[in-house]
């Protein structure tokens, strides 16, 4: 497909393309055993994209937990309108939702799965989310009963679906992505126009 911007936007959107699809393969094929920040490994076996893309998944991972790879869609989108010249005024705003929304979905596995461990550089959610999920336990844990249980359901819920619905959000998916062209149809003409043709055509006898 053309690219519809000049050229140094021709070759932004290439390149942010290229480090998205870096991106989510790094943290795709995340690995404890290969050597990254916080991995003690001697090499990396794993990671499809090498040293580099064990660094970057394991600080996305790091960071997000599991909701870092919803910033794979956005980067995506990204590339793609800016390759097609659409211009992106929010794009700071939809980052920000983006980066909430993965916090929030972070925040809603951690204090969902308290302390499991699933081979990830903070768990489920990423360190921050570990840190929300320190000072909100002991809050919730005030509340004792059936009413304690509903109210520490209703958080998981709400931090779950809540980050989703900002991830969603931030991709403005009510902005065209592709063009379809348009294709002509042929035009028949109807029967009442054929008839009066035909009239027009007929020649009265003299």
């Amino acid at each position: 497909m053309v690219c519809a911007g000049g050229g140094k936007a021709c070759f932004g959107a290439a390149a942010l393309g290229l480090f998205a699809l870096f991106y989510g393969l790094s943290v795709l094929s995340y690995s404890p055993a290969d050597s990254a920040f916080n991995s003690a490994a001697a090499n990396v076996q794993h990671n499809w994209m090498g040293q580099a893309g064990a660094y970057f998944g394991d600080a996305a991972l790091f960071l997000f937990g599991l909701p870092a790879i919803f910033l794979l869609p956005l980067l995506l989108i990204f590339a793609r309108r800016l390759w097609r010249d659409v211009p992106q005024p929010e794009w700071k705003r939809q980052l920000t939702l983006c980066v909430i929304g993965m916090l929030l979905m972070g925040f809603g596995m951690a204090y969902w799965q308290h302390g499991s461990d699933i081979g990830l550089p903070a768990g489920w959610g990423g360190s921050i989310a570990l840190l929300a999920d320190s000072g909100a336990t002991p809050l919730t844990r005030e509340i004792e009963g059936g009413l304690g249980t509903l109210v520490r359901v209703l958080l998981i819920l709400a931090s779950l679906f809540g980050g989703i619905a900002l991830v969603v959000r931030s991709l403005q998916l009510e902005r065209p992505l592709f063009k379809i062209p348009a294709i002509q149809m042929p035009r028949f003409p109807s029967r009442g126009a054929a008839d009066t043709a035909d009239e027009d055509d007929y020649i009265a006898p003299q």
